[in-house]
């Protein structure tokens, strides 16, 4: 697993499970140089990510359901603290585990089948979600992703994803829901998702999630505001301040784009 700076094209950090956290400050450069920065005492590791606002700033969960951070993750040695463990599940270990981390500081984690939130950088989680899809989440096949849209991140928008489906749940939500109602396969087995951002038009930002044997599938995301772009024309012939003579016949051209959809007819 990669993850990378959000400032600097050039920094980004790889998880080995059992070999630690490697750093690249040269991304650019082939090949690049990639250096190890940690091994923890428990080496297989789950999960691995980065702060969207600061580098510096690494989450790491480990088998065992321990947490460790690192505020000074670009220093020559950096320093991981342990933080509170996952609460669940209740076995010494986890087969899954992950974060999703806001460019407000709010941390999301997932330990199998469950999520947890912390407002305090990991000191603290809190259990996300309660009612009926919530605990089909908790005991279904383990979460595989979990990933945040940020262009909602006052509404903390969170995305799960396990082998048998992709589920939603934000902050004025209590339970979770099932997404696949959004020209997703409700027969499937995924296996991972991310989201594409149209950076002329945020609101045509996609879900795109990747399935065994059948083919990768695009949905808008749960809060897009679909707004209809008008088509673009520009007469390109006759050019401005071109003259004719009377009776001439006179020949039209023009460019045509629509940026949401399709020209016809002009």
């Amino acid at each position: 697993r990669f993850v990378f700076s959000a400032q600097d094209a050039n920094t980004g950090f790889a998880k080995q499970d059992t070999g630690g956290i490697y750093r690249t400050v040269n991304l650019q450069t082939q090949p690049p140089v990639w250096t190890n920065i940690w091994v923890p005492s428990t080496p297989t590791m789950r999960g691995i990510a980065i702060s969207p606002a600061d580098a510096n700033f690494l989450y790491v969960i480990l088998k065992d359901k321990s947490i460790y951070k690192t505020v000074n993750a670009l220093a020559a040695v950096p320093v991981f603290t342990a933080m509170t463990p996952a609460p669940l599940p209740v076995s010494a270990t986890n087969s899954s585990g992950g974060f999703a981390v806001l460019k407000n500081g709010i941390v999301y984690m997932f330990s199998d089948g469950y999520v947890f939130r912390s407002a305090d950088e990991g000191a603290t989680w809190t259990p996300v979600g309660s009612g009926s899809v919530t605990t089909t989440l908790n005991t279904q096949a383990p979460i595989i992703s979990l990933i945040t849209d940020t262009t909602h991140e006052n509404l903390e928008s969170l995305y799960a994803l396990t082998m048998r489906g992709v589920y939603y749940k934000d902050n004025t939500m209590t339970d979770w829901i099932y997404f696949e109602d959004n020209n997703l396969p409700s027969i499937a087995r995924y296996t991972d998702m991310d989201i594409f951002y149209d950076a002329s038009n945020l609101n045509n930002s996609l879900l795109r999630v990747s399935t065994y044997g059948r083919g990768t599938w695009e949905s808008p995301l749960a809060n897009n505001v679909m707004v209809n772009q008008l088509p673009l024309v520009s007469i390109t012939a006759p050019f401005d301040g071109q003259g004719f003579n009377t009776g001439s016949n006179i020949a039209l051209q023009a460019n045509a784009t629509d940026p949401d959809g399709f020209i016809t007819k002009v």
